[in-house]
């Protein structure tokens, strides 16, 4: 009898060992997220930054105006005057190393399509009072203004800005520089819509 009650008491003690829970040591691992070497943090921080998706074309990168693109794989490069205005045409290229368009001036004249990014100080100026001379204007011209988003930045844009060719303007702050994007013609739909996507202002 005794023993059979020692053999029954045994019995339960093994039955609640199997029931317990694991320890928290011999609990099953989990993932958890382990920060990036240094090395690999630049190299994510750069595709992010330089070639935000996957889009056919140049990738264009401005140090001095503190922002990188993608134009489109027919277009060619034409630099401004100086390192903060840059030009990009519908157009084969003449040095196909740097994608260089001639520098003939007259090439932005006629049946091509033509994006310019101009740069320049904002000088602690809200955007709105870097536009209100435009604003001034509407009435008179008649400006179409309305807001887009560059790049997380709320931006104004003005369609059907009067000129040689009717265009579409962009304009935005960003770190105390003001940026100008011309569109021309206004129609070009494909070349602003890539330019939306692929505009990156640099950290």
């Amino acid at each position: 009898m005794q023993k059979r009650l020692i053999l029954l008491l045994l019995g339960s003690l093994l039955a609640l060992a199997a029931c317990t829970p694991p320890t928290e040591e011999a609990a099953p691992a989990t993932a958890v997220p382990v920060s990036p070497t240094e090395s690999t943090a630049e190299a994510v921080l750069e595709t992010a930054v330089c070639d935000p998706t996957p889009t056919v074309g140049h990738l264009f990168t401005s140090e001095a105006g503190g922002y990188c693109l993608i134009y489109p794989p027919t277009y060619c490069w034409l630099p401004g005057q100086d390192a903060l205005t840059n030009t990009f045409v519908s157009m084969d290229p003449v040095d196909e190393t740097t994608n260089r368009c001639t520098d003939d001036p007259l090439i932005l004249h006629g049946e091509v399509v033509w994006l310019q990014v101009k740069v320049a100080p904002a000088e602690g100026q809200p955007l709105e009072a870097l536009v209100a001379g435009y604003r001034a204007n509407e009435e008179v011209f008649g400006l179409e203004f309305e807001e887009v988003v560059l790049d997380g930045v709320t931006a104004v844009q003005i369609n059907n800005m009067p000129g040689q060719d009717i265009s579409r303007m962009l304009f935005a702050v960003h770190n105390d520089q003001f940026y100008e994007l011309t569109f021309q013609p206004a129609a070009a739909d494909r070349l602003y819509a890539q330019v939306l996507d692929t505009f990156r202002f640099l950290p």
